[in-house]
């Protein structure tokens, strides 16, 4: 296998552990699944679940429901919420050009770094990792590619340079799995490990492969991260990959572990845009095949999905997929359009994770918004299962300004 960039860093003992794992290098796309663990491979029928609907609420699949006012001062003002991470003792939220810390009850406590091109700045936050273990922040800015180095009283500590990559997600130690948008056709490699040195090591293998005969690209980019965490562990999956890999930090080794069969919906390789390089060609059929990102919790593979036409781009469509029953539907409201998780809880805006963390739940909501669900009390309160917190809720909502910062949801399942 060849080496991206020359392991010139690596200590001996880690270079064995990354060797090993490259006899499992896994194929993506439309090739054969990785056939060494088959039979952990779960595959998640996309075409029946997406056919599958149900009206789905908050008492359905949760116990509880609490919320959190982000402190409003001259200091933070925050619009879109673009990232969460919670620490045992910090909220950290990015709203793509700011990262602001606050406590885990809503009070702020200090910006991270500032917006710039010198040291300890960034232009906008592509990839945002915490390592409360070892106090550490990484603030990954794709822009300008380096990674910055915070401790966790905000003091910046150094930086990196690394090349061009989409998302970082930390493995351990000084170890990043990096991943790439396949732009031009030639990319060797979706996923790859690297350090802050740019040692490089291929991990999964790009096989969407053509001739690139623009001299501009273009591609397909969703709105969320080919990451996700559970039970500790790392997964990740790109976006036009139908695999999900599980990674594992020890043995640095991936394993495929929910193959997403998307049927007719899967875009043939030879009609994607990037290959295509006609825009208006790629319109007549864009809106035939699906991208498909996944969260998971206990119980369930929360699957958003949306369309390719960024052009005239909708609502993503939301499903779950139960993993002990093995099915899954779409979710859509009492008048069967695709909706969210229907909020019976407090009433008012319904639901969809930014964040899972194990069976905890993270979105937000901006108070101006909800301000009128929560003043029609005479419909609404009937249809309420925790009037307590939705009376919680009103108090916040009615002691907030039009323009005061977001209310973060964090809900617990059952």
């Amino acid at each position: 296998m060849k080496l991206l960039y020359p392991l010139n860093t690596l200590d001996t003992i880690l270079l064995s552990l990354m060797l090993l794992f490259l006899v499992s290098c896994s194929k993506t796309g439309n090739e054969d699944n990785d056939t060494e663990s088959d039979s952990q491979l779960t595959t998640v029928d996309f075409a029946e679940m997406s056919d599958a609907e149900k009206t789905i609420a908050f008492s359905d699949i949760a116990k509880n429901i609490s919320h959190v006012k982000l402190e409003t001062n001259e200091n933070v003002l925050i619009d879109n919420i673009n990232k969460i991470k919670l620490t045992k003792n910090f909220i950290f939220i990015s709203d793509f050009s700011n990262l602001y810390q606050f406590s885990k009850t809503g009070e702020y406590i200090r910006k991270i770094g500032n917006k710039g091109r010198g040291p300890g700045e960034y232009i906008h936050i592509s990839s945002l990792e915490i390592n409360e273990n070892h106090g550490k922040i990484y603030v990954h800015c794709s822009t300008r590619k380096k990674l910055l180095v915070f401790n966790l009283n905000g003091e910046f500590c150094h930086q990196f340079n690394l090349p061009q990559i989409n998302e970082l997600a930390f493995v351990r130690d000084s170890l990043f799995l990096a991943h790439a948008n396949v732009l031009v056709g030639n990319e060797e490699y979706i996923f790859y490990l690297t350090n802050p040195s740019s040692d490089t090591i291929p991990v999964v293998e790009n096989h969407f492969n053509w001739e690139h005969k623009s001299d501009h690209v273009m591609g397909i980019f969703g709105d969320n991260s080919p990451y996700y965490r559970f039970q500790e562990n790392l997964y990740f999956k790109d976006t036009y990959n139908d695999t999900i890999y599980k990674f594992d930090s020890d043995s640095l080794s991936h394993t495929p572990v929910y193959y997403i069969d998307l049927g007719k919906y899967d875009m043939p390789d030879k009609k994607r845009l990037s290959y295509t390089v006609d825009p208006d060609k790629f319109k007549k059929y864009c809106d035939d095949y699906y991208q498909v990102n996944v969260k998971e919790s206990n119980d369930y593979l929360w699957i958003q999905y949306y369309t390719y036409n960024y052009f005239t781009q909708s609502e993503p469509a939301y499903g779950l997929y139960n993993k002990n029953q093995k099915k899954g539907f779409t979710i859509v409201d009492s008048k069967g359009e695709k909706s969210r998780i229907v909020n019976d809880f407090t009433a008012g805006e319904d639901f969809w994770p930014l964040l899972i963390q194990e069976n905890t739940m993270i979105d937000y909501i901006q108070p101006f918004e909800i301000k009128e669900s929560l003043s029609d009390s005479v419909e609404n309160d009937s249809l309420v299962k925790l009037p307590g917190r939705r009376d919680s809720l009103r108090k916040i909502v009615s002691q907030s300004n039009k323009n005061d910062n977001p209310i973060i949801r964090i809900v617990t399942l059952k």
